[in-house]
């Protein structure tokens, strides 16, 4: 969904830029040839990503600093090329004698940001101009480099190796641990009252109070289990993912195709026509406007024109939408078909073990000719749940959960009006939280079609990094930087 990352010329670019561009693309970090690899291989390390998105990272680092020394205006790096410019100040020999002075030919600052509230604020539309400046030299920007400007402060890069690993979830811990507390100690009151030692020999209130326990313990139990399976292999999840990933793995296919409508009634490239007596999804047709979409949104553009009706729309685009599932288990952000299903079975497996003691105490109870109604009514309720564990299937793992939770509360911290949202700002929120995130806006005509069947999700993310660079002298015809980290003159 993102455009690959070349070496092709900047648009609308001068001689002197032209210059500078071609001095990026030639340099190497280094004295050899080996020196671009070992880069690549550092910033692999110390921002702990694949060897392949680090390469992309490098790619992109000569496009920030083309940005930054081509404008007047300070320019904002995403944190994912904030930890590439870090990591090439380390070589201070390498960026301030050789990088600056011979092939930017101004002194590039590195202004470490305050971390005020106000500092955010101007980092945040910092980084949104930079993103626009992009666009015009280099058209869309790749999500997993560049996030958009409310979904960049939530994908965090420059944290410490501690700080970095996923912790196995608490969540259903403490309920289990209580409930087999209470378990414990019914079992400890009620073992005095009754002769045999073993629970299925106890007389049927005894047992019954204890059975009733040990559904609680079970339900905590399966809870806990279930999520422990999902959270096998998160350490090795890949947390970067591009606007149509994140909004399958919020919603599906259904939340990849509002999504992708949305942004292209938002560019303007098609024009939504419901007859204003029915306002019924089928009777609703997409007029072509002749107008082009970005890049990313060429193939979602081509099969709404080939579908001019709403509904054959929308499922062109589902159907199109079906292979990021196996993107996301690649990234292990969503469970793949074996897991899912030791998941349901480990889930269930606590309620099936009291079923069947259930089961034996039925059989003993026939046996001595006693009641045994009440006990098969809990049964019934253990059955139903263990079915619903069953027949339930886990479809994120918790790796995924916690991707979704982060740009959440992203989202709420960025939330506010968009009557005048792009493109470029409405993918994320229409990836988390569905066509509501287009009531207010100039579309949300589309918003009210799709309501009665929209499915529900979380919002998502904000802001950008807190760093910025600006430059100075010749190459690309810009004013100085500013101070920073690193020094320089």
């Amino acid at each position: 969904m993102t455009t690959a990352t070349g070496s092709s010329l900047p648009r609308y670019a001068d001689d002197p830029q032209r210059a500078l561009w071609e001095r990026l693309q030639a340099y190497r970090f280094g004295e050899d040839d080996a020196a671009l690899p070992a880069f690549v291989r550092r910033v692999a390390k110390e921002a702990d990503i694949p060897p392949a998105l680090a390469a992309q990272a490098v790619e992109e680092y000569r496009r920030f600093c083309f940005l930054a020394c081509t404008a007047q205006e300070q320019a904002t790096p995403s944190p994912l090329l904030d930890q590439v410019w870090h990591t090439h100040l380390t070589d201070t020999r390498e960026y301030w004698q050789r990088f600056c002075p011979q092939v930017l030919r101004i002194t590039l600052h590195h202004q470490p940001g305050r971390g005020d509230a106000a500092d955010a604020v101007r980092h945040r539309e910092q980084y949104r101009a930079t993103l626009e400046r992009y666009w015009r030299h280099f058209g869309e920007p790749p999500a997993s480099c560049w996030p958009p400007a409310m979904a960049a402060h939530a994908q965090v890069y420059t944290v410490g190796p501690r700080e970095r690993c996923w912790r196995m979830p608490r969540e259903g811990g403490k309920a289990a641990w209580i409930w087999a507390l209470i378990t414990l100690l019914l079992g400890m009151c009620l073992a005095p009252f009754n002769d045999a030692a073993s629970p299925l020999h106890w007389r049927g209130g005894s047992f019954l109070l204890l059975f009733f326990a040990s559904i609680g313990l079970a339900c905590a139990a399966a809870a806990r289990v279930r999520r422990m399976v999902r959270g096998i292999g998160q350490h090795r999840a890949v947390m970067q993912v591009d606007s149509a990933e994140l909004a399958y793995l919020a919603g599906g296919s259904e939340r990849v195709a509002d999504m992708q409508l949305g942004l292209v009634l938002a560019c303007g490239a098609v024009r939504l026509h419901a007859p204003r007596r029915t306002r019924r999804r089928a009777s609703a047709d997409l007029q072509d406007t002749g107008v082009e979409a970005p890049a990313s949104l060429q193939r979602a553009l081509l099969l709404v024109r080939a579908n001019p009706q709403l509904t054959r729309a929308l499922q062109a685009l589902r159907d199109d939408a079906r292979p990021l599932r196996d993107a996301l288990i690649g990234k292990r952000l969503w469970l793949g078909r074996g897991q899912a299903w030791c998941a349901r079975l480990a889930g269930a497996a606590p309620l099936l073990t009291l079923w069947l003691v259930g089961l034996r105490k039925i059989q003993i109870g026939l046996q001595l000719q006693r009641l045994v109604g009440f006990l098969v009514a809990a049964m019934v309720v253990v059955m139903l749940v263990a079915l619903g564990c069953l027949l339930t299937p886990p479809r994120r793992n918790l790796a995924g959960e916690r991707l979704l939770a982060e740009r959440d509360a992203a989202l709420l911290t960025d939330a506010g009006p968009r009557h005048t949202a792009q493109a470029l700002d409405l993918a994320q929120p229409l990836a988390l939280a569905g066509t509501g995130m287009l009531l207010g806006t100039p579309w949300a005509d589309y918003h009210s079609l799709r309501a009665p069947i929209a499915s529900g999700s979380g919002g998502s993310g904000c802001s950008s990094s807190g760093c910025g660079g600006g430059g100075g002298g010749g190459g690309g015809g810009c004013s100085s930087g500013c101070g920073g980290c690193g020094g320089g003159s």
